[in-house]
């Protein structure tokens, strides 16, 4: 079993959108109800303070974590 990953991308020197910074979303191919549990707590947080996510919505936990993204 894999546990989700979050990669941190540091973008303070980059464009105003993405002044907080860059997240990346990564996890088992099937994950479980906490590891959802674990992205949508996780993408939300970050969302509100103003970091972008980077999700490959044609994975599981990266189409959670895109619309996790999209509706926070």
């Amino acid at each position: 079993m894999s546990e989700m990953r979050v990669s941190i991308i540091d973008t303070s020197d980059m464009t105003p959108e993405l002044h907080g910074g860059l997240i990346g979303v990564k996890g088992s191919p099937n994950p479980t109800p906490a590891e959802k549990q674990e992205c949508v707590e996780t993408v939300s947080t970050y969302v509100m303070d103003g970091w972008a996510i980077a999700a490959d919505p044609s994975t599981a936990i990266g189409w959670l974590a895109a619309l996790t993204a999209e509706t926070a």
